[in-house]
């Protein structure tokens, strides 16, 4: 039994997945800021993009740790066919992380010490994107000659979805940082700050790893997977 898998496709599935998810997250802001229902018999917290442990956090999640798989079974392809492989495997190691940190928050843990090395505020407020900023930056500098060993339209995504995901990781995060500093968390243009937030992300997740699958398909542009039956049985 065999199937084929194209990424472009998948691709346009994963988008709509989570313009679903921000829609439905848009909609109850909207019930909470206009109607005063923050809970809604429940569902809000289960599709809150600034919620944890429900259905946004782990479709994220689950992105995040796939990227991780499919780069883990590149590392693995490398190795056996001899080519460098060290770059991928830690690459692997990175998105596995990102995608545990995305369910237990590990990141926001790294406020409060932050903080106390660090007076900030404005859109340094969640002090947490000053250490993981740190990481983004030594990363960039040492994966540039991977960047640029890559196929050219490679490259090209890799970088636009790494760009797209900082974006939303990064750069609303500082923007809602500051808009929470200055008049709480508790608004309506917080609230779509982090939205936007959580989107990028998903939308930069998604190209990544269809962009894997690309990689791992070569020239062919689709990923043949098959099952074969075992001849013992």
């Amino acid at each position: 039994m065999s199937f084929k898998l194209n990424p472009l496709a998948l691709f346009k599935g994963l988008i709509g997945i989570a313009l679903l998810l921000f829609f439905i997250n848009i909609v109850f802001i909207i019930i909470k800021f206009r109607f005063g229902h923050e809970y809604v018999h429940g569902l809000s917290p289960m599709f809150g993009f600034d919620d944890e442990q429900n259905i946004p956090t782990y479709y994220s999640s689950l992105l995040l740790l796939g990227s991780g798989g499919l780069l883990a079974i590149i590392t693995l392809n490398h190795k056996q066919t001899e080519v460098p492989f060290l770059e991928w495997g830690m690459l692997s190691l990175i998105f596995l992380m990102l995608g545990i940190d995305e369910i237990t928050c590990i990141h926001e843990m790294c406020t409060t010490p932050t903080k106390s090395l660090i007076p900030t505020s404005g859109f340094l407020h969640f002090a947490w994107v000053i250490p993981y900023g740190l990481f983004l930056i030594v990363f960039c500098v040492c994966y540039l000659r991977f960047l640029l060993r890559l196929p050219k339209h490679i490259m090209v995504l890799f970088i636009t979805s790494g760009l797209l995901f900082v974006m939303g990781a990064m750069g609303f995060e500082m923007l809602g940082s500051r808009q929470a500093y200055l008049h709480g968390g508790d608004t309506i243009g917080y609230a779509m700050l982090y939205s936007f937030e959580e989107l990028f992300e998903m939308i930069g997740t998604s190209l990544f790893a269809c962009t894997l699958l690309r990689y791992i398909a070569g020239g062919s542009g689709s990923l043949s997977i098959s099952v074969e039956r075992d001849r013992a049985a």
